[in-house]
């Protein structure tokens, strides 16, 4: 069996809208992943992630980035390509 494997997520062009609700979902949905994460590792272990709370810090200002870039050019289209890389260890 291979070590590696690759997948296209996301290959297409998108309007304004689509873009957001896209992107939004797949960065949302990180930071939930995160902070349930982080939530179970605080009822564990009674100590705060601070690699994961760092994470969740940088994927929300990641957020509010997107969510600038997109309302500048809210009258363009997007081309999204998204490939995901998984490797065993």
């Amino acid at each position: 069996m291979k070590k590696e494997h690759s997948l296209t997520l996301i290959n297409g062009i998108f309007d304004n809208a689509d873009t957001i609700e896209i992107i939004l979902s797949l960065i949302d949905k990180k930071i939930k992943f995160n902070e349930i994460n982080s939530f179970r590792n605080l009822i564990k272990s009674k100590e705060q992630d601070k690699n994961l709370e760092k994470r969740i810090e940088e994927l929300k200002k990641a957020r509010v980035s997107f969510l600038e870039y997109v309302h500048y050019h809210k009258k363009d289209s997007f081309k999204i390509d998204s490939i995901i890389n998984i490797k065993t260890l």
